[in-house]
């Protein structure tokens, strides 16, 4: 949804990912599997960044965030 908000806007790219993840639970299959067809009925397949589905693409900046949290609750105390 992230990688796809700026070009659908968020709630276009929200809705997209969520009928995508709905459709997938569905069938017991993935969102890698799904998310294309899903695109290609709301005409933005070409969208659709290259091995999207990739775990860095997402939780790649957990550390940096995790370390901003910590310091915003340490410049509380």
């Amino acid at each position: 949804m992230i990688q796809l908000a700026p070009a659908l806007g968020r709630e276009k790219a929200h809705d997209l990912v969520y009928e995508a993840s709905t459709k997938a639970r569905e069938e017991h299959t993935t969102l890698e599997e799904v998310l294309p067809i899903i695109a290609v009925q709301y005409g933005v397949e070409n969208l659709l960044p290259k091995n999207f589905a990739q775990p860095a693409d997402y939780v790649g900046e957990a550390q940096s965030m995790v370390n901003a949290a910590v310091a915003a609750w340490n410049a509380q105390l």
